[in-house]
């Protein structure tokens, strides 16, 4: 648990809504992750969900490699586009004396190879659904029409200023005679600009040669292939040149000398070892990224939420291919085996129960490592306390229709002999299902309790020890009463109505200690004096829910969903309203974005 700090942005109130295990001998206050669980599930709420997106038969790390291949050609596509069109423009600028605009084929290769990488960045762009071996063949198109570029210009350049330099070298000799100035200064000249664009069409090789290598996914294997092929192509216009220009001896010594052919070749050689390690090396990293996210036949897509216990992770059945949701015990609680038998028991009462409105467990089990974590269903929505967050206090009617299905899920739970003991609007999730919306799933049993033979656990449960979020535990949590029942969450779940109608906790305070002593003494003001418009028989059933003594509130949570059921507001919404406004307010919301 994270203790909170004093720049935290929360303010006291939100704090006091977080769980809390509170251990009077150590008097410790220790304040859950304000990042729910619960909240988690929707997977739209807090920037850690945020860009987490399900795809269908994601699980291959090929499948994922896809994707990122796509991302990454967009990338040097852009890249590549950047560089090509501030060449172009700043050729447009330069002495047509210095032979690069000398040649239109170039110049005309040059627009191509703009207007294709052009192409394929909008493309990559607009489409997300490109097979491997289209994106293969796009990634030919960008290097492939980079390097043609390249290629074209080293050799046109080179043979140009050989020629050049051989035109000075035959009139100097027909001039029978020292050579003028003018000749000396154009055959140096022609030397100089021959060295210089052999230097910058390799430094232009280099380049493209590791952007592939750090840029495009692959194996060692694919990489050193196709590096090998740009090498292959600078070395083979370099010897056609040497070829086609072996007459003119005094340039092409220049051209051929050992110093600059070595300086190439090591130069170039640098660049493919770096590009191919780099891509060994990157592949691995994701390799093994790729298996520490792996548990059993789940993959872990990213977090999206956690609470006291645990981080909570939206996930992908590798088989099925169903998103889930899956939450792992916290690192930093991994070595308390307290800790560890809360969090088991927190499965194994989960498990037990059915009701449709109670979050359903699919899987639990352990890594290797001995991690444990289950697997839940994943829900599209908003956690209650996000719902009030974003859109003011419920209609009464609409708060009515939520808590009647909370109900049936604690009255299952209730009969097993289990108390849930840690209600609260963020472990109230208001989901789509089945084609219904406004669908009240209760989820966290975090600190479930058992009854009768499954009273408590030694080192578990401690009649000292305080457990629960101080806005919404009852009276006898807040002091320890060992008369704790299954009337205590029928007050956490008044607590939970008074704030879905009014926007605030009955008793509302700045430190734990403060809230639990208003919540064991204080009696709560109605809801109707913070808004108007709350009909008096809802007010009536929420006031008792907040009874000081178990015996004053609703015997059963079935009898507590009766009276909800019986306010005038309570045929005021149903499904049919619940799914026009979802569709009208929420609609990200049900996507899962």
């Amino acid at each position: 648990m994270d203790v909170p700090r004093s720049d935290d942005p929360t303010t006291p109130t939100d704090r006091m809504a977080e769980t809390v295990d509170l251990d009077a001998a150590a008097g410790a206050f220790p304040l859950g992750d304000p990042t729910s669980a619960s909240r988690s599930l929707s997977g739209g709420e807090g920037p850690a969900s945020r860009g987490v997106e399900v795809v269908e038969g994601s699980v291959d790390l090929s499948e994922e490699t896809r994707e990122l291949l796509r991302i990454r050609l967009r990338a040097v596509a852009g890249i590549l586009l950047i560089g090509f069109i501030a060449f172009f423009l700043r050729n447009q600028f330069l002495p047509q004396s210095q032979g690069i605009r000398l040649f239109f084929a170039i110049d005309s290769l040059h627009v191509l190879t703009i207007l294709l990488l052009g192409g394929a960045l909008l493309l990559l762009e607009q489409r997300r659904d490109w097979s491997m071996r289209r994106l293969r063949q796009m990634e030919l198109v960008i290097f492939g029409s980079s390097l043609l570029f390249f290629v074209a210009l080293h050799y046109s350049t080179v043979t140009h200023w050989i020629e050049r330099g051989d035109f000075e070298v035959t009139r100097a000799l027909l001039l029978d005679g020292p050579p003028d100035p003018g000749t000396v200064a154009a055959l140096v000249e022609a030397a100089g600009r021959l060295i210089g664009s052999i230097e910058g069409s390799v430094v232009f090789i280099m380049i493209l040669i590791i952007l592939y290598g750090l840029f495009v996914p692959n194996t060692w294997r694919r990489a050193a292939r196709a590096v090998g092929l740009l090498f292959l192509a600078a070395a083979a216009v370099q010897a056609t040149v040497l070829v086609q220009t072996a007459d003119s001896r005094a340039m092409v010594e220049r051209l051929a000398s050992f110093e600059q052919i070595s300086t190439n070749v090591l130069i170039l050689l640098l660049a493919a070892l770096i590009s191919v390690y780099g891509s060994h090396l990157i592949n691995s990293l994701r390799v093994e990224a790729f298996e520490a996210r792996r548990l059993g036949q789940y993959m872990l897509r990213g977090r999206i939420g956690g609470g006291g216990m645990g981080e909570v992770y939206l996930a992908e059945h590798q088989l099925l291919k169903r998103p889930c949701a899956i939450k792992l015990i916290r690192p930093d609680r991994a070595g308390d085996p307290v800790a560890l038998r809360r969090f088991e028991r927190e499965v194994r009462a989960m498990a037990r129960l059915s009701h449709w409105n109670t979050i359903e467990v699919y899987d639990y089990g352990r890594t290797e490592d001995g991690t444990f974590y289950y697997v839940m269903e994943y829900l599209r929505g908003l956690a209650l306390d996000a719902l009030v967050a974003r859109h003011g206090p419920l209609p009464p009617a609409r708060a009515v229709y939520l808590l009647r299905q909370a109900c049936d899920s604690l009255a299952e739970a209730h009969a097993a002999g289990l108390v849930h003991r840690d209600l609260k609007p963020a472990n109230l999730f208001a989901a789509a299902r089945g084609g219904r919306h406004d669908v009240v799933k209760v989820l966290d049993f975090g600190l479930v309790k058992g009854l009768g033979p499954e009273a408590g656990e030694p080192g578990v449960d401690r009649a000292e020890s305080v457990s629960g979020t101080p806005l919404y535990m009852s009276p006898e949590q807040a002091t320890a009463d060992p008369r704790l029942g299954p009337r205590s969450d029928l007050y956490a779940l008044g607590a939970v109505s008074y704030f879905l109608l009014t926007g605030r906790p009955p008793h509302p305070g700045d430190s734990p200690l403060k809230v639990m002593a208003a919540v064991a003494r204080v009696p709560p003001e109605p809801p109707s004096r913070h808004r108007a418009g709350i009909p008096v028989d809802l007010e009536r059933v929420v006031l008792r829910c907040l009874a000081k003594e178990p015996h004053d509130r609703f015997p059963s949570a079935e009898a507590l969903g009766r009276a909800l059921a019986s306010c005038s507001c309570a045929p005021d919404w149903d499904a049919s309203r619940a799914a026009s406004w979802w569709v009208e307010f929420e609609p990200g919301a049900l996507r899962g974005a």
